[in-house]
């Protein structure tokens, strides 16, 4: 599935701003971490995945904001179907509170 603003706005609660773009490029950091996106079913859940292919200081400040403003959680690993061995993958899903 695409990670479309739409999309993001539907799974993950993260808002569309001006112009029909998603907030989130507010969080890219200098190292641009939210690239190669895509949107995955897994079980039940959906998560939001992101292979950069390198991960800065400032990214993981950048995903820790993300995360706590849209309460979502994360994994970081080094698994990436995109470019394996030249790409992490960050993967996010909703945080659901019991």
């Amino acid at each position: 599935m695409q990670a479309t603003p739409e999309n993001l706005k539907r799974y993950f609660g993260i808002p569309i701003s001006e112009g029909l773009y998603s907030s989130i490029q507010g969080y890219q950091g200098g190292g641009h971490w939210l690239d190669h996106l895509s949107i995955e079913k897994w079980d039940d859940k959906t998560v939001l995945i992101s292979e950069p292919y390198h991960f800065l200081d400032d990214d993981y400040i950048q995903l820790r904001r993300l995360c706590d403003d849209f309460n979502l959680d994360y994994k970081i690993d080094g698994q990436s179907t995109h470019n394996p061995g030249r790409c992490l993958r960050v993967t996010l899903w909703r945080r659901y509170n019991d």
